[in-house]
């Protein structure tokens, strides 16, 4: 049953134009629901060892700017990136939900520790990024990457959301998973009530609400520039996937 939940996954990301990367989220929590493993657990069976120093790089750039990439690139420079695919993994939903309810002034500590403690020394897209000041605040010398991306790309990026996690949180076979209608109540919140109303709120579950446009882009606007207000300017990298290497390095 597995193996032929994840082949249709595969399938269907093929045809997805660089959508891919959520359904291989999916199919993650799936692998892990099944085994009953989170990548905590997993490590304890493998080599890799759990870094003591804690997050040594925060991206604050939001999900759909490219933080599937930057995860990658992370990962290829030595890190261990905690990105959107591994709250699923994880089975981090509930950790999150809290600090969300919460506007993040309760909780955070909660989710660092997961974080730390399953061997992660840095983070990418969103929830973390939406956080991003919060674990800046427990980790002042942390190198912090702004991921930007143009507005009209992005809220393009944005609007193929709902659909897909809609469907992850409440069709067979994912909303008898419990891990998955977790996901669903917690990604409801973040982007509903966290991004003021933006998407995923009642009555606009199964797809993206085009007069909500101006709402995700102040979200999106607004979030930027806390960043650049609060960040040291030798300590923030402003970033466009398309500088490549060198500025990221």
């Amino acid at each position: 049953m597995k193996s032929l939940i994840l082949l249709l996954l595969a399938l269907i990301g093929n045809g997805c134009n660089g959508e891919n990367f959520i359904l291989g989220m999916i199919g993650r929590g799936i692998t892990n629901a099944f085994s009953g493993e989170t990548k905590e657990s997993s490590d304890k069976h493998s080599n890799h060892s759990s870094s003591s120093r804690g997050l040594e790089v925060i991206s604050a750039g939001l999900c759909r700017t490219g933080s599937a990439s930057l995860q990658k690139a992370l990962t290829i420079l030595g890190y261990t990136p905690y990105h959107m695919s591994e709250v699923l993994a994880n089975d981090h939903s509930e950790l999150w939900d809290h600090v969300v309810k919460t506007g993040g002034t309760d909780g955070i500590d909660n989710v660092i520790s997961a974080m730390v403690d399953g061997g992660y020394d840095a983070t990418t897209d969103c929830p973390s990024a939406d956080f991003s000041l919060e674990l800046l605040e427990r980790y002042p010398d942390a190198k912090v990457i702004l991921l930007t991306r143009p507005e009209d790309r992005w809220i393009r990026s944005v609007a193929q959301m709902p659909p897909i996690i809609n469907y992850a949180g409440s069709y067979p076979p994912f909303k008898f998973i419990p891990r998955f209608p977790k996901l669903f109540t917690f990604l409801k919140r973040l982007h509903c009530d966290h991004w003021k109303g933006c998407m995923l709120c009642d009555g606009h579950e199964h797809e993206f609400d085009h007069d909500q446009t101006n709402v995700c882009l102040d979200y999106f606007r607004s979030h930027n520039q806390k960043v650049r207000d609060a960040v040291k300017v030798d300590q923030l990298l402003e970033f466009h996937l398309s500088e490549g290497w060198e500025p990221l390095c």
